[in-house]
């Protein structure tokens, strides 16, 4: 049976998680250091996975980072965590079966493009990925089956935390979905506005986006789609480990 791990390194968390051919087998994350060494990013992976039971023999690490300054710590952290050979996505040899039609292709999120390898296979082409993170993203493959481009917009914690810190008398509200659609204080206000506008520029995105691509098939993950999801007008499928899965085909790929 053919093993991999597979790791998300974004803006707030990492997640490491284990596949079995096609099932997974086990995950943990931790929340994204400002800095650490690889002695102790290998201790912490080691214990992690032994907590969650993914401890043991592997045919490779495949790591999708967009946080550059942790990316050398990652590989050699890891190779020690899991006695494997590490590729990140983005390298020459980790091969994506996507035609990158952005300007400047590296410029382009590992999350990214694992998530369009993802919804390529999952639902075909073409296809629009929304992602509700610390940035929500959309990202498109063409009828060709190309990676298009995308669009990217701040996310709804960014936006609770801009009101705060842009603004003299506005407190930090927590991100939650209002009782109603009008707020009758501040705090719920802030919430009102920023979780229903947050859900009107996705619906409205998304319908701009089918008029252009009529065939499109959507698909939304993230770590914040659960909030949103059941608030969205849109037909699509719910994948919240969309971006495991697309870094799980890039590892098989890699690693055969």
């Amino acid at each position: 049976m053919k093993r991999w791990i597979v790791v998300d390194a974004g803006n707030t968390e990492v997640v490491v998680a284990a596949f079995h051919e096609e099932e997974l087998a086990g995950r943990f994350a931790f929340a994204t250091p400002a800095n650490i060494t690889a002695d102790e990013l290998a201790l912490k992976c080691k214990q992690l996975a032994a907590e969650a039971g993914i401890l043991g023999p592997v045919n490779g690490v495949l790591v999708g980072s967009v946080v550059p300054q942790l990316d050398a710590a990652l590989r050699e952290g890891l190779r020690r965590a899991f006695a494997a050979e590490v590729a990140f996505v983005g390298e020459a040899h980790v091969r994506t079966g996507l035609r990158i039609r952005y300007r400047q292709p590296k410029e382009l999120g590992a999350d990214r493009v694992a998530n369009a390898v993802a919804a390529k296979a999952l639902v075909g082409a073409p296809a629009v990925v929304v992602d509700c993170g610390t940035a929500t993203t959309f990202d498109i493959v063409d009828e060709g089956g190309d990676y298009a481009g995308g669009l990217i917009l701040p996310g709804p914690h960014m936006a609770l935390e801009a009101l705060a810190a842009r603004t003299a008398k506005l407190p930090k509200a927590p991100l939650a979905r209002p009782q109603t659609l009008i707020g009758h204080d501040t705090i719920e206000s802030i919430q009102a506005g920023v979780f229903w506008g947050h859900v009107a520029a996705i619906e409205g995105i998304a319908e701009r986006l089918r008029a252009q691509l009529r065939a499109a098939r959507f698909v939304l993950t993230g770590g914040l789609v659960p909030v949103f999801a059941d608030a969205l007008d849109i037909e699509a499928r719910l994948e919240p480990a969309l971006t495991l899965i697309g870094l799980r085909l890039l590892a098989e790929r890699r690693f055969p």
